[in-house]
């Protein structure tokens, strides 16, 4: 019996230009250069992120930096995890200027996290709650962006889920290659 493919390797195989990749956080020079970065950002009470190289899935154009062997799991938190970098990656591929956007912009980061969050929610119906996103919402205080701001966002997707808008975007999509490669792989 063929080895089960990973659920990357299909999504890679279902659309090639997306071509992601999955890298030791700890080996990517870019990822220790981030760090010393966020420290300066720290600094500057711009951001309070602690715990970078070894707490935070980061992605970057097409690669998902993970801290250790933390996407070898096989558990909802860790599909869960992945589904929202991947996410990331598809609005990196679709998005005008997604970085400088997320980079420069409180409003837009929050905004390109509340739907990598509505992947999750997607996949997890269980945390389709306003307590959910009001809880989710102080995750990203860290990134820089206010806990009103992103309720608020994460507020607007989940009335775009009540109301069925989600079909068009790329957490559905992703959902659908999901629900696809578990059908092909059991």
């Amino acid at each position: 019996m063929p080895e089960k493919q990973s659920f990357v390797q299909f999504v890679n195989e279902v659309i090639p230009r997306l071509n992601i990749k999955i890298i030791k956080k700890e080996t990517s020079p870019l990822m220790h250069l981030c760090n010393i970065g966020l420290k300066f950002t720290n600094l500057l009470g711009i951001t309070t992120v602690e715990d970078f190289m070894t707490t935070y899935v980061t992605t970057v154009g097409r690669k998902i930096y993970w801290p250790g062997e933390g996407e070898k799991g096989n558990n909802l938190e860790v599909t869960s995890t992945l589904l929202h970098e991947m996410t990331h990656v598809v609005l990196d591929h679709v998005m005008d200027f997604y970085k400088v956007k997320y980079l420069c912009s409180k409003k837009h980061r929050a905004r390109i996290e509340s739907i990598c969050v509505l992947t999750e929610m997607l996949y997890l119906p269980h945390l389709k709650t306003e307590e959910f996103c009001r809880w989710r919402a102080g995750a990203f205080v860290s990134y820089g962006i206010p806990k009103t701001l992103m309720e608020t966002e994460l507020l607007k997707r989940l009335q775009d889920i009540e109301a069925g808008l989600p079909s068009a975007m790329a957490p559905s999509w992703i959902i659908r290659c999901l629900k696809k490669w578990q059908h092909l792989n059991t």
